[in-house]
């Protein structure tokens, strides 16, 4: 969870005057500064991360875990499943 500091800390962004002028108005019609919103969003996108971080996947879905990456580990095994495959396919279509 996040927590508001007691110190602020200047930022300085760069952004369109499009998205600023509405952005500002937006900030208005709700009632807080542009800064208060920025900041209220950035707070719900971190927590929205830390709470993906911290999901505990079941014990099937850790198992293909990595599938799909090209360490050497799995290469020569996903060479082997590739040329079953092939042959598998080639004699269906013979």
């Amino acid at each position: 969870m996040y927590v508001k500091s007691f110190m602020d800390y200047k930022l300085t962004l760069r952004i369109s005057q499009m998205v600023a002028e509405k952005g500002k108005l937006y900030a208005k019609r709700q009632g807080k500064s542009l800064s208060q919103l920025v900041e209220e969003k950035l707070i719900h996108l971190l927590e929205n991360e830390d709470s993906i971080d911290s999901l505990e996947f079941p014990n099937d879905l850790l198992s293909i875990k990595g599938l799909l990456n090209s360490e050497s580990d799995h290469l020569e095994e996903n060479e082997d499943r590739l040329q079953y495959m092939e042959q598998k396919y080639k004699r269906l279509n013979d």
